[in-house]
């Protein structure tokens, strides 16, 4: 159960219809490395990984066209 409370008021208590394992659990990395998996590649762009850090990173001798590649990688990653 978790209630959400905003400076004096609070909501309903709800349950929580799903969660991930706690940090450092055994089975967290297996859990991650799935979620991960399908994550979206660009022939502009290439993604550097460190434990559950990620960097889009984009090249460009014109900082506004690797601006707008970074752009369209992040908008294809959020649809």
């Amino acid at each position: 159960m978790y209630i959400v409370s905003l400076l004096s008021s609070f909501s309903a208590p709800s349950k929580i219809q799903s969660r991930v394992p706690l940090q450092g659990a055994i089975i967290a990395p297996l859990l991650f490395n799935i979620f991960i998996a399908d994550q979206t590649t660009s022939i502009n762009t290439f993604i550097t990984e460190y434990a559950d850090a990620k960097a889009i990173i984009s090249t460009h001798e014109n900082h506004f066209t690797a601006s707008s590649r970074l752009q369209a990688h992040v908008t294809t990653i959020e649809s």
